[in-house]
């Protein structure tokens, strides 16, 4: 049973490293569409949208947690929690952040329409206009 735990946590963290890793590029290749779209270099108001967006995301956690816990039960002045409880726990590791992360996947495969092409061509208009 703890080879299946360390598996699941080995994935966990591979995809949460992948998720860091290529959160700095992405951005990068949606402010070189901006540029090309407005002509203005504009990455101080799209860090500031990512931001905003991150601290958004705590709150939700905060409000999740408090949900969840509230429904199953939980109780921190309790040493053995119910199973219940300890459910609602689990609900926090992986069916509630899937459920965000498909409904974000599905948001950004509908509105996101840069593919490595359109990215060549942005990079080329750059170096075209010298930025």
């Amino acid at each position: 049973m703890l080879s299946i735990k360390i598996f699941a946590v080995a994935i966990w963290g591979f995809s949460l490293g992948g998720w860091w890793i290529l959160q700095s590029p992405v951005l990068a290749d949606v402010i070189d569409e901006s540029v090309i779209l407005t002509g203005k270099r504009e990455e101080g108001f799209y860090n500031g949208i990512q931001l905003l967006f991150a601290r958004s995301a705590l709150i939700i956690q905060a409000l999740s947690f408090a949900i969840v816990h509230i429904f199953t039960g939980f109780n921190e002045n309790v040493e053995n929690q119910t199973d219940l409880a300890k459910s609602g726990i689990q609900i926090h590791l992986a069916p509630l952040p899937m459920i965000f992360i498909f409904i974000t996947g599905i948001i950004l495969w509908k509105f996101l329409d840069l593919t490595p092409t359109k990215v060549k061509e942005n990079k080329a208009k750059l170096a075209e206009k010298g930025i």
